[in-house]
């Protein structure tokens, strides 16, 4: 897939394990910002447990600048669907 207007093109990929971080740091982030900062338990290592484990309960992608791959750009995608409000359980 590729951008609009300036010649940089986006590409988008599925997320790994590596990218378990930033998927943690995007949905606290979102919490936040929904004011549910207070209840958010969900750790790094959770986010790779439930994503990337033996049994993954969501998937995601990043859509990157192919120009800058410091602009990143994510989309969560969870199907069965899933709730925020269990990732602070540690039952994988």
């Amino acid at each position: 897939m590729t951008g609009s207007g300036n010649g940089a093109g986006i590409v988008i990929r599925a997320a790994v394990a590596a990218d378990a971080g930033r998927l943690w740091a995007l949905l606290r982030d979102l919490a936040v910002e929904d004011g549910a900062g207070a209840r958010f338990r969900a750790t790094e290592a959770l986010v790779a447990a439930h994503g990337f484990g033996p049994a993954p309960r969501f998937q995601a992608a990043l859509a990157e600048d192919a120009a800058d791959a410091r602009e990143r750009y994510t989309m969560v995608l969870a199907n069965p669907p899933f709730s925020l409000d269990k990732w602070g359980r540690d039952d994988v």
